[in-house]
């Protein structure tokens, strides 16, 4: 018996049956269900297809990431990478899933080719860390491969991406210190193509506006524009230059704002740094916020409860796995402001 007549009585067209009856992704559970009956009607037995190898059905790849994101995993487990992957993959193993590790440092046509050559033998969905671009996700849409994104902001509607809430944070960094009296607000920002940090500038911005504060232009640091798919380790030392820059030029004009929002938590330390060595103290003399939580610094930040962002990203990736027509979007998962030591009234409240 022939796929055309199993496509027929399930009323369904050949390439979605051939699919079904061959353990591949794009078909939701109930026409796979469906194809499976009219085989079994027919007395075509499955089994004289393709069947995927090993247990692909129940295993999950995770790219484009290098094997070194990893290793660093062990060096810096605060970071919020390691918390959310963590807990992604005990999440997935509660449901009966396990986690293979891609290829190290794809770019997006290795990642395609990767996923075409085993997307239905090797494992059934994906699951993305940042950097991913658009020629990729368009890929993983178009096939209708289970793909989720975990933190990061890529600009593409048709990926399924689990986040912190970015704006949630920056609305509540700006608020606290808002709340403490200070109306001389500066943010440090790094200039990357990021929905997450453009999220965050304008929640500041916003929550300014609501306020009646006209944010100033030149306490605003915001480095030219730069391309994360682009990024390099000697940007960090540029990041560090223009902090040190900014800071300098508001210290030689005596025009400093009685407090600092950094758009993470090794900005605000470079930022407390520079501070302390030309002579103000923080937070006497100027309050200074992070984002994330990662360091080991009393430092008021943002905490973005990470394992939330992976236990979440799991199950959803395993829903859209057994239910090929679940629905992609962005999902905001919140996240919480811890008050430390670096924020205070401004001096003249005091």
């Amino acid at each position: 018996m022939g796929l055309t007549e199993i496509a027929a009585r399930a009323g369904v067209s050949v390439p979605t049956a051939s699919k079904a009856l061959n353990h591949y992704p794009g078909v939701s559970e109930q026409t796979r269900r469906r194809v499976l009956e009219a085989a079994t009607a027919l007395q075509a037995s499955p089994r004289a297809y393709r069947t995927a190898e090993g247990d692909a059905e129940h295993t999950v790849v995770m790219l484009p990431i290098a094997m070194s994101v990893f290793q660093e995993f062990q060096k810096a487990p605060n970071r919020l990478t390691a918390h959310a992957y963590h807990a992604f993959q005990q999440q997935l193993t509660t449901q009966g899933f396990d986690l293979l590790l891609g290829p190290e440092q794809p770019n997006e046509k290795q990642a395609i080719q990767y996923v075409k050559a085993n997307i239905g033998s090797r494992f059934a969905g994906v699951t993305l860390v940042p950097p991913v671009g658009p020629t990729l996700t368009e890929f993983l849409h178009r096939r209708r491969i289970p793909a989720v994104c975990l933190s990061g902001s890529p600009q593409d509607d048709n990926l399924a991406m689990v986040t912190a809430d970015h704006g949630q944070g920056g609305r509540m960094i700006t608020r606290h210190l808002i709340d403490l009296g200070h109306r001389r607000i500066g943010y440090l920002n790094s200039g990357l193509l990021s929905r997450s940090y453009t999220d965050r500038l304008q929640a500041f911005l916003a929550e300014l506006y609501l306020s009646g504060i006209e944010p100033k232009k030149k306490w605003l640091m915001q480095p030219r524009m730069a391309d994360a798919f682009q990024m390099r380790d000697l940007s960090v030392e540029r990041w560090h230059r223009d902090i040190e820059k900014f800071i300098d030029r508001l210290i030689k004009q005596n025009d400093m704002p009685t407090a600092l929002v950094c758009v993470n938590d090794d900005f605000a330390r470079k930022a407390i740094d520079l501070l302390s060595v030309r002579g103000l103290r923080v937070p006497h003399d100027v309050s200074v916020t992070g984002w994330g939580d990662e360091i080991d610094l009393p430092l008021t930040t943002i905490h973005a409860q990470p394992e939330l962002v992976g236990k979440n990203g799991a199950k959803w990736l395993t829903a859209m796995i057994r239910d090929r027509d679940a629905s992609v979007g962005r999902l905001l998962s919140p996240v919480r402001l811890v008050v430390r030591n670096t924020t205070d009234k401004p001096r003249t409240l005091k």
